[in-house]
């Protein structure tokens, strides 16, 4: 509520309505692919590797904090090479462009 009230007695409130709705005119490719493999892919990796080490190890270790360890540790380094992969995929991009 007081955003609101700071807005309608901003001076340049009108520049701001211009700059929004130039923004929503722009003919740019969308972000939503590059977001998403940025941001939610990486969990998404660290979340479901952790889930496959786990289970893979259910039948080899059988100290329970042993097995949670091992796999988190195992879930960063695939996170870590996924992250490493989409930033020289994206470099590669960069450059055929």
């Amino acid at each position: 509520m007081a955003l609101q009230k700071s807005v309608f007695k901003c001076t340049a409130k009108h520049d701001c309505q211009k700059i929004y709705h130039q923004l929503g005119k722009a003919k740019d490719p969308s972000v939503a692919w590059k977001i998403t493999i940025v941001f939610l892919l990486p969990l998404l990796v660290l979340i479901g590797t952790l889930v496959l080490f786990h289970q893979f190890f259910t039948n080899t270790i059988d100290e329970e904090g042993l097995r949670t360890a091992v796999s988190f540790l195992l879930s960063v380094l695939a996170t870590s090479v996924y992250i490493f992969l989409v930033v020289v995929i994206g470099k590669q991009v960069s450059k055929n462009k």
